[in-house]
């Protein structure tokens, strides 16, 4: 919030007019509010009754009254948290959604009272709620025993005496419910054996404060879906459930993880494994074993070696996902990609140092079904141009550079790369570490104080004021909005905003969407095509 609305009168002020200008929009039918006071969304939804969705997912204050919310009738998705904990007051208004659908009511501290009243609400097929310390046995049956068409439930903080047992029994009995998320759940004596009651759920999201060796007999849980753990667990999930399809253990504390017990998951069609820090894979010769598999991800793997020996022989891949890619050799990148011919997406990270960066182009360039590629966090060398430029194969492609040193040549190559592909790429997206935003600000700022006199011989050409972290170097000769330099030109640095690099992107391809990603150099690593596209 701004200075100005730090104001109470400005404030109040403020929210009245908002209010005031909602009440006219009788066409609103979804509101999605930020931090805010359980009384603005009190006043919104007093004149706002035809709302079908609400999302208050920050209040700020200790409570909730829920009477004015009764008069939102179709009302189909209710979505409420507090920052802390918050107190929910007359809770028996939830009765009065007869058309909802979706109900999420986090950090609730009378959760008892909650329970009494949702177990009335038969109609939902999805159900959050969070914190399940202060509950009985009795009110978990009275909570969860009607309701017949949940499908989706997802149970937060069952701590201290929550009466976890009583919790798997009842719902091993719900027809519908397939689909089951316990976060940060203490596991009681006899869990295991209740959890292995519950054939109904076929999905699993679990982040449990201790996790028992026999954890999961569900013989027809079919995905699985870990936080932090080690591999112990896994390692143990999949020796009792060798139904699974679908594994993913994107934060494995350990540091190593042998695949021996995956090796009898043969229905596996998808696999995600991810280290905290490095890990070996052991075993992982038993990969071709899962002939099911078409995807597979496999990152922060100090092992990579061995793994493209095996990987290049899994032909029935359409997506693959690898990283670290430095201590690898062109031998071992020709033998993990080239008999790939139904690989249609490709991210590779961490590809630094000695990464044949240039043979795993010219490999990848010759498979005929791949049009996505990611490359995370990889140094760009001469010579990168040309062998990206033989990717015409390519529709969608992320590039985010290691930004170290001659950023500006890593920028340059970059664009020659990409310019000679359009005719065929659809959607580039370029990332740019703030980190190296920040550096070209400093330098700017260098120039302004000291080397405005400089002679014109000097190799630095235009810098640009007021930067704000929106420019970025680039090597000259370079292709400048869609013209090539005259031969012999002298090489310059040149500090160029980013409105104008998309600009000169837009002149080179002009039949390609274009975007321009600032991220810090911590969260490379979490960006992703399809996130971005969905944004």
């Amino acid at each position: 919030m701004s200075g100005f609305l730090k104001k109470p009168e400005v404030r109040k002020t403020w929210r009245s007019d908002c209010v005031k200008a909602l009440s006219k929009v009788n066409t609103m039918v979804k509101l999605d509010l930020c931090r805010c006071s359980s009384d603005f969304l009190d006043e919104i939804v007093a004149v706002c009754p035809q709302l079908e969705y609400i999302s208050a997912k920050a209040i700020k204050n200790s409570q909730i009254n829920m009477t004015n919310l009764g008069n939102c009738q179709n009302l189909i998705e209710l979505n409420i948290k507090g920052l802390e904990g918050i107190t929910v007051i007359n809770v028996s208004v939830l009765m009065n959604f007869t058309k909802l659908k979706h109900l999420s009511l986090m950090t609730v501290k009378n959760m008892s009272e909650v329970l009494e009243v949702v177990g009335k609400m038969t109609q939902l097929e999805s159900l959050e709620l969070g914190e399940m310390i202060n509950v009985t046995e009795t009110h978990v049956i009275q909570g969860f025993s009607q309701l017949t068409n949940l499908k989706r439930l997802r149970l937060k903080k069952g701590q201290q005496d929550c009466p976890t047992n009583a919790i798997m029994q009842t719902i091993s009995k719900l027809p519908s419910l397939n689909h089951l998320e316990l976060i940060n759940f203490d596991s009681t004596k006899g869990f295991d054996a209740f959890l292995g009651k519950c054939s109904n759920i076929s999905t699993s999201s679990m982040v449990l404060k201790l996790v028992p060796i026999n954890a999961i007999q569900v013989n027809t849980l079919v995905k699985l879906d870990l936080c932090r753990c080690t591999s112990k667990v896994l390692e143990h999930i999949a020796a009792i459930c060798p139904q699974l399809e679908y594994i993913s253990a994107r934060a494995i504390k350990s540091s190593q993880i042998s695949l021996t017990n995956l090796r009898n998951c043969k229905n596996l069609t998808e696999l995600k494994l991810k280290g905290l820090r490095e890990l070996c894979v052991i075993e992982v010769s038993l990969l071709l074993n899962l002939t099911k598999l078409n995807h597979l991800s496999l990152i922060s793997v100090n092992n990579m070696a061995v793994v493209l020996e095996v990987v290049g022989k899994m032909t029935q891949l359409e997506s693959l996902e690898l990283g670290d890619m430095m201590s690898v050799t062109e031998t071992h990148v020709i033998q993990g990609f080239s008999q790939l011919t139904k690989l249609r997406h490709l991210r590779l990270e961490k590809g630094q140092r000695d990464c044949p960066t240039d043979a795993i182009l010219r490999t990848i360039s010759q498979l005929p079904s791949l049009i996505q590629l990611e490359l995370i966090n990889f140094d760009v060398k001469a010579g990168f141009e040309v062998s990206l430029a033989r990717c015409s194969n390519i529709k969608i492609l992320l590039m985010i550079p290691t930004y170290v040193t001659q950023s500006a040549t890593t920028n340059h190559l970059v664009m020659e790369g990409v310019s000679k592909l359009d005719k065929t790429l659809n959607f580039f997206v370029w990332g740019l570490t703030l980190e190296l935003l920040r550096v070209t600000d400093k330098f700017i700022d260098l120039w302004e104080t000291g080397q405005k006199n400089t002679s014109a011989k000097n190799p630095i050409q235009n810098p640009q004021k007021e930067s704000a972290g929106n420019c970025v170097p680039l090597l000259k000769p370079a292709i400048a909005d869609g013209k090539k330099p005259k031969e012999g030109a002298v090489t310059q640095v040149d500090v160029v905003q980013l409105p104008k690099l998309h600009n000169m992107l837009t002149a080179l391809l002009p039949n390609t969407k274009i975007m321009i990603l600032k991220v810090p150099f911590s969260a490379t690593w979490r960006q992703t095509i399809s996130g971005l596209l969905n944004q």
